[in-house]
This record gives structure tokens, sequence and C-alpha cells, in this order.
């Protein structure tokens, strides 16, 4: 891929790169620009990356910081973490391997997962491979599967087959249900023989034909100093966070570290069925299968309304034009990859935020689309959806103040010291929870997930932010114990070592 021209921008602009694969875009890039400045003027998010991509023609453009400690810009060269976008590429990577036979997506999971202990009543010997890609598998995701893959980390395969018993079976038709765990099963499908097999997979078959150099499922691979670091919305503006991401808990739902303008190519790849760089890198008709819509949904995502789930792809409207999109959202970050397959377009934004963040990526994704589109009323739209983005940044502000007061209303002295419920706890579905003293408090460790455990009840709960979002901790103390024995979270019950 030959880099263009370079130039400066405005408001925030830290670099385009104008990629010519061969031909002249439509749209002239400053203009496309243009609307990134306008948007990214909203503060919505600490940094953006941006490509667009016209039929031969690909922009790639870094708006803001990576990193409001240091102010390190964003680059066209910064990863992001780019979560469940990864499905769109395990499920090509799965595509490629039964392209050649390699894979059969019709083996029913009774024998494509050979020593699974299925919940009782499951039909496993009905169910396939290729339901496991569609969400269409019937299994609960609340329970431990997701929990280990996508958070601790703490797993083998063999495992992750003896857990899949404790996933409850959703009664009524197998219809269309979003969630990691399909992905994260099929995974040990299409490598069985080690917990990261899938990482290989992925890139001998996707990454490696598409020339996509930049994309990586291993955190150890990726410099800090290219790392975009994740950010939330705090009372007085953007604070960063730590990437509650490594080797061991990067998955095949959610499982790389990307850059806009490498995506770009997954793209330019899917919309010319693919093709990349004047050849044939993956096979036509196992990119045109993945894009083919395999069950019906009916959910919309700020501007876009999904009526389908392809392979990896959500099968989308924008207005009446077909799009086929895929998202990621984690703590603290957020990407949008997208292409219009009848006009040969696409778009990806990626934040390292959240919430706000998430509604300004996809404020830039529309607005981009409003303007190669050709729509009259596209400034006015734009405009529109940044006043609503203005207010929801001002109300998020509030909230949050507002949350961290009702939180630090709590912090008053526990029942016990600390120390009484510092230790290591088991449980034999969920794995290891510890609590460290830690600055005179507490932090809960599970795997490579953690986070500092806040006073939630001085009666013996803690509050911490192990998956994502805020849970609970019961401490059990028996009559004459000095020390807590057991603790209850996320539905287990976890005993002292």
């Amino acid at each position: 891929m030959r880099t263009g021209t370079r130039f400066a921008g405005v408001l925030g602009l830290v670099a385009i790169i104008a990629v010519p694969w061969s031909a002249t875009a439509a749209v002239p890039d400053r203009d496309l620009a243009r609307i990134v400045d306008r948007a990214f003027a909203s503060g919505g998010s600490p940094g953006l990356s941006v490509a667009v991509v016209q039929g031969d023609h690909v922009w790639c453009g870094a708006w803001g910081v990576r990193d409001v400690v240091t102010g390190a810009k964003v680059t066209p060269g910064t990863r992001f973490y780019i979560a469940s976008t990864t499905k769109a590429l395990t499920a090509l990577a799965a595509a490629c391997l039964a392209g050649r036979g390699a894979l059969d997506l019709d083996a029913p999971l009774v024998t494509a997962l050979p020593g699974a202990r299925f919940p009782r009543g499951y039909p496993a010997d009905s169910v396939r491979v290729r339901d496991l890609l569609t969400h269409t598998h019937g299994l609960s995701a609340d329970g431990p599967i997701t929990i280990r893959v996508s958070y601790t980390g703490e797993y083998t395969n063999a495992d992750l087959l003896r857990l899949l018993g404790e996933h409850a079976i959703v009664p009524g038709p197998r219809v269309f249900r979003y969630s990691n765990l399909g992905y994260e099963l099929a995974a040990l499908v299409m490598a069985p023989e080690g917990r990261d097999g899938w990482k290989a997979v992925v890139e001998r078959e996707v990454l490696v034909p598409l020339g996509m150099r930049a994309t990586t499922s291993w955190r150890s691979r990726v410099p800090d100093d290219s790392l975009a670091s994740p950010h939330v919305l705090g009372p007085d503006g953007f604070e960063r966070i730590r990437l509650a991401k490594e080797d061991a808990n990067l998955g095949p739902a959610g499982g790389h570290l990307s850059t806009a303008c490498d995506l770009a190519r997954l793209v330019s790849a899917e919309f010319d069925h693919g093709r990349i760089d004047g050849r044939q890198a993956l096979p036509r008709a196992v990119v045109d299968g993945t894009q083919r819509t395999r069950v019906a949904q009916d959910r919309t995502f700020q501007y876009f309304h999904r009526e389908g789930w392809a392979l990896g792809w959500d099968v989308a409207r924008y207005g009446d034009e077909r799009v086929l999109t895929r998202y990621g959202g984690f703590t603290g970050c957020f990407s949008h990859v997208s292409f219009m397959p009848d006009h040969r377009t696409g778009v990806v934004v990626l934040a390292n935020g959240e919430g706000v963040a998430t509604r300004l990526a996809e404020t830039v994704a529309a607005g981009l689309y409003d303007r190669m589109l050709g729509r009259r009323d596209a400034d006015s739209l734009l405009g529109s959806r940044l006043a609503s983005l203005d207010s929801a940044i001002v109300q998020r502000r509030a909230a949050e103040r507002a949350d961290r007061a009702r939180r630090a209303a709590r912090q008053v002295p526990m029942r016990h010291p600390f120390s009484a419920y510092a230790g290591t706890y088991e449980n034999d579905v969920l794995g290891t929870l510890e609590l460290r003293p830690v600055d005179g408090g507490l932090e809960a460790v599970m795997g490579v997930a953690r986070s500092r455990a806040e006073v939630f009840d001085p009666a013996d709960r803690l509050r911490v932010e192990l998956f994502g979002s805020g849970d609970v901790l019961d401490c059990e103390f028996g009559s004459a114990d000095s020390l807590a024995t057991r603790v209850r979270f996320a539905q287990q019950v976890f005993t002292r070592r």
C-alpha cells in the first residue's frame, strides 16, 4: 500500500494520509475531512482515527490525542482496541477454512466439540457450527465462558468445554440473540489444539492475505507509544483509564488491536469480493458468502437499522441504502466499521472513548456517508446530530458528577478492617478471586481483570468493576470468624483458600 500526500488539517486534525490504490476519489478528501473536523470539535472523544474508502481510493485521518495525560497525538499508525469488530475477522477466517473443506460449518456440535459438557436437554446433535456464528445456538450468554474468555483470561480449552454445561438453554425457538458466546465456542472448533489457536488461524487466513500488518490479537506486540488509551467522560472532561485487555483476554469475539487504515483494507476487500492490491487475496465465493443474510433481526443503533445478520456482519439500512456494519464497544473504546457494497464505499471510525464518543463516531460515519451519497440535507443533518451530541455531553457529565457524589458518600468504615476481607477465594465455575490490600483499601483481581473495591455498604458489601460495569461483592463471616470466609459474586459463591 503506497502512501500519498500528507497534509495538516484544522480543529485537532493531526494528519491525513491519502492512499491511492488506483483510482481517484469521488468526493475530495478535504471535503470529507471537514466533516470530521466539525464533528470532532464537539469534544465527544479525546481522539479519533478515521478511514474512508471510495472505490479504489482510501484516505486515513487522525484527530486529537491518544492519551489525555501525556497529550500524545493520535496518528494514522495509532492502534485502537476494536472489541466486537473482531467478529467480522473470526467469521471470515471460519468461512475461509470451510471454503477449502478444513471446517464443516454444518457439523453438529455434538461432534464438533468432542468432550463438551452440554446443558441437560440441549439438542447438541441438531445445533450446527454455523449456528454459533449466526447467534442462533440457543444458549444463554449469562454464564462463565464469556467471563473467563473476555475478562479474566483464566481458562484452558478443556475448562471451556466443561463450563459449557453451566450455560442455560434459552426457552423458545432458536432465533438471533447477539452475544460473544457463539464466537468463543466457534474458536474451539476452528483451533481445538490450544487456547490461543484461533489467533493464528485469523492471522493466517485473513490478516496476512489482506496485508493487514497493523492488526494483531496480541497486546504484547503493540508498543505503548502506538496504542490509544481508553477514556471515560468524567465531570470535568475525559479521563484516561487502564486498558483492561492483555494477551490472555483478547478473545475471538473481541480480540484485536488495529488502525483505521488497516481496517480499510478489510472494507475494500469486502466490497471488491476478496480482491485487494489488484489481486484475488481471498476467494470471491467465501467473501460474498459472509455478506449474505442468514437470520433476521430488528434493532436500531444510532442512525443504522439492523435487519439481518450475515457471518460476522450486521446487515443494516441507512435510509434506503444497504450497509454492512460491525461495531465494537468496550470500556473506554469504540469502533465502527461499515461498507455499502452497491456504492463500493466504506467508513472506519475508531474512538478512544465510550458513551458520547460512541455517538460521535456514529455521527461522523453517517455524515461521511451523507456527503458521499450526495444528500442535499447532509449539512443540516450533521448540525442537528451534533446539537444532540452537545446535549448528551452535558447530561453525561452531570450524571457522572452525581454518581461519583453518591459513591463518595458510601465511603465510610466497614464493619471489619480491610485486612479481614483480603485473601484468595476460589470457585469452580468462575475461578479465583483475590482481594488485595492496596493504598489503604482493597483491589479485586480475577486473572488479568482487576478493579478497585469501593465500599458499597459497610455491612460487608464492596463495589467492583471487574466485568465492565459495577457489581457488588457480598462478603460473609462466620459468627466467630475474624476473616471473611466466603464471597458471593456474579451469582456464585467463592470460598477462602
